[in-house]
This record gives structure tokens, C-alpha cells and sequence, in this order.
């Protein structure tokens, strides 16, 4: 069944004349969110304004909504300061450290970090990818015992830029709110500073969590497939993947996802303003079937850097 319909033309003459709309957050079944203006609600049904295009959504497909300017607000909050009162990487690595979960699934784990306090975490997708389960490991504050959470969503990715957004269910979520990063605003990363990586490395069978190396930013432009990338001499390593470049500051500054195959002191992470683009943009990037962009590229470039490799889990 079609669950967002084609408006007729006698509904778009009636909407023509409709009151000015209010924002909306319409959550789906299948979790698919579209944020949009409300135009008409009736019993049956609501009608959505994307913006590029008017849709009207049965009730029955709706399994929540958050109208008003709260919804507005929620969206806005990703791409602004995180929850952590953070002023220097060092002093306040305890409280950076409690934003940086294990992202397992039954093929190998990785790194993420939580951006919002609803629970939403970013990591790459090539962690989760081709999986159906997905576990989060939240790290506690004072050595208090981790809080492992199973069945988190993946909401939304993009392969090309290797980055995928996950959701913690809200039922699951601790009592006291999670800590979030920061994405540094992009013009604050200079070639030369110093930043810090943290992640999960694994040796054996034992995972190295919340491990952190040091280096400096290499460069600012590295080319691969068509992606611009941050290069650092951080130390990562498989299990790293999806953790975050941190700035002195303890501002989000890159996605960790690449390390230059079998040399040193060469890593690359997505740079925070293809971050920012993602969140900004992410109900295109919508990991649902309704979604018409999910799963769909054309002219694929693929990696073809043999002498690159994704930090596999």
C-alpha cells in the first residue's frame, strides 16, 4: 500500500487558501520521520508541505507527531552546541569520554558518539552495514558499571561519505540526560592542531575501549572518491572507526573512517562541515523504503584507493 498519497487538484485549490502552517516532526511506522508544515489534519489523515511538494499521509501510517515550535527546535539543536560544558580536551576528558558508546553488531563493533540527547549517535555506516542488529555500550561516569542497550534503530546514512545516524529507543534511554558533543564549526580547524581521537580498538578478543592517541591535523583537503577528508597522524586502528576527531577544545572536528593500509600516523575523518550537511539534510538520507533517495545513487565511483582502507570493525 502507497502510504503517502498524490494530492487531487481539488485538494491543492482547498490548500491554496489554507491558514499558515505550522512545522511539524511526523514519525512513521517502519521509523521513517519526515518534518514538514502541517497544511489540513482531519480524522483520516494530514496534509504535509515539503516545501518542494505537497503529500497527504493517512493516520494509520502515523505513529507520532510534534507540532509547534518544539519541533522546529529538535532539529535545530543538531547542528548547535552539544550538552557538555567542555572547555579544554584534557580537563574534561571524563565527562568527553561518557559520549563515546561501542557500536556492536553480530559481524564486529566499533565507535560513536552521541550528538543529541534524545539519543541520537552518529558512526560510519560501513560499522552497521548489512546488519540487523545493533547494540550501543554507554560508558558511566566514576567506573559505574556500562549500560549496554540492544535494538537501537539505524535512522538515517549515506555510503558515499560513510556516516550513519542511529537512535537509542526512548524507553531505553538512562534517567539522567546523555552527554552530546559539539560539531566544530568548520572554520575553526587549521592544518597544524593538535586533536585527539578516541575509540575502541580491539587486540584479540579483548576490545580497548575508550582508548585515546594524539597527533596533529596533516591536512585539510585529501581527495577519495570524490570526498573531502581531514588527514591526522592520530593513531587509529580497527575499532576506531566511527569514534570522533576531537579538537583541544573537545569539539567534534571528524568522523574517523579511514587509515592509510600498513604505514603509520596516516588516518582521514569526515570533516564537521559534511557532518553538519548530513544532519541538516538527513531526512533525505532516510534508512526506510518510503524514502526515494535511500539506497539509490548513480554512477557509483566506488573507493579504488587500494592503498587506502575503511577501519573495519
Amino acid at each position: 500500500m502507497n502510504l503517502l498519497r498524490t494530492l487531487s487538484p481539488a485538494l491543492w485549490a482547498l490548500i491554496a487558501t489554507a491558514p499558515l502552517a505550522d512545522p511539524a516532526e511526523v514519525h512513521l511506522a517502519g521509523g521513517a520521520t519526515i518534518q514538514a508544515d502541517v497544511l489540513r489534519e482531519s480524522d483520516s489523515a494530514i496534509v504535509l508541505d515539503l516545501g518542494f511538494d505537497v503529500i497527504q499521509v493517512p493516520r494509520e501510517a502515523i505513529t507520532g507527531m510534534v507540532t509547534g515550535d518544539s519541533a522546529t527546535e529538535e532539529t535545530a539543536a543538531l547542528s548547535l552546541q552539544g550538552t557538555a560544558e567542555i572547555d579544554d580536551f584534557h580537563e574534561d576528558l571524563d565527562l568527553i569520554r561518557q559520549a563515546i558508546v561501542l557500536v556492536s553488531t553480530p559481524r564486529g563493533h566499533g565507535a560513536g558518539f552521541v550528538i543529541d540527547p534524545s539519543g541520537l549517535i552518529l558512526t560510519n555506516h560501513h560499522v552497521v552495514r548489512e546488519e540487523d542488529f545493533f547494540r550501543v555500550t554507554l560508558y558511566r561516569p566514576n567506573g559505574d558499571q556500562p549500560l549496554v542497550i540492544d535494538d537501537v534503530e539505524l535512522i538515517a546514512f549515506s555510503r558515499l561519505q560513510d556516516i550513519a545516524l542511529l537512535q537509542i529507543p526512548e524507553e531505553d534511554l538512562p534517567d539522567e540526560p546523555l552527554i552530546s558533543l559539539s560539531i566544530a564549526p568548520p572554520e575553526s580547524v587549521s592544518v597544524g592542531d593538535v586533536c585527539f581521537a578516541i575509540g575502541n580498538p580491539g587486540m584479540g578478543r579483548a576490545i580497548l575501549s575508550q582508548t585515546v592517541s594524539e597527533g596533529i591535523i596533516s591536512s585539510l583537503q585529501r581527495n577519495f572518491s570524490d570526498v573531502l577528508y581531514i588527514q591526522t597522524t592520530a593513531a587509529v586502528n580497527p575499532g576506531n572507526s566511527g569514534g570522533p576527531l576531537l579538537s583541544a577544545r573537545g569539539e567534534v572536528i571528524g568522523l574517523i573512517t579511514y587509515k592509510a593500509y600498513a604505514q603509520d600516523n596516516i588516518a582521514f575523518a569526515l570533516p564537521p562541515h559534511a557532518i553538519r550537511r548530513f544532519l541538516d539534510n538527513r531526512v533525505a538520507y532516510l534508512a526506510d523504503d518510503m524514502n526515494p533517495n535511500a539506497e539509490h545513487r548513480y554512477l557509483d565511483p566506488g573507493v579504488g584507493e587500494e592503498s587506502l582502507q575503511r577501519i573495519e570493525p
